[in-house]
């Protein structure tokens, strides 16, 4: 009678450290979410960016949101949102596939484009220097070849 006790209790064991183990097994090719959002939120996106890459994440792209004039409200580079698959109020300690996308909106400062570097109707970005310009075959512009006799020296 004591055997037999003694047999359930070494089965019982040895069914529950295989359970465990399958456990175990179920989670290869993910990885856990760290601290959650709230507690992201406010923190500059490179520490979060590496937060998640210290958990294995492989998925990670960032989001500006270019609404900084004097950083007043918030601070450049401070986290806005993170979602993880989609999800914006995830929790820490959340297991997701390892290549789960994970989009990282932060603060920062507008972008302005200065005048001088829009692009001219030519392709080039720059001004023809002297207006001779012509078009080629294929709408290309292209300077005019500069006419014989015609001379650039004052007094002719």
């Amino acid at each position: 009678m004591r055997r037999a006790r003694r047999l359930h209790t070494v089965t019982a064991v040895i069914m529950l450290l295989l359970c465990l183990a399958a456990c175990g097994v179920s989670r290869a090719g993910k990885v856990q979410t760290p601290a959650g959002m709230k507690i992201q939120r406010g923190r500059n996106y490179r520490e979060v960016i590496e937060d998640f890459e210290d958990k294995g994440f492989s998925n990670i792209r960032t989001e500006k949101i270019q609404d900084l004039q004097y950083g007043w409200n918030f601070k450049n580079g401070q986290v806005e949102e993170i979602s993880v698959g989609g999800d914006s109020n995830y929790d820490a300690g959340v297991w997701v596939p390892q290549e789960t996308e994970v989009v990282i909106r932060y603060h920062t400062f507008v972008t302005y484009i200065p005048d001088d570097t829009i692009e001219e109707p030519d392709g080039t970005g720059e001004e023809p220097a002297d207006g001779n310009v012509q078009e080629d075959s294929a709408g290309n512009a292209q300077e005019a070849p500069e006419q014989a006799g015609q001379d650039d020296s004052a007094g002719n």
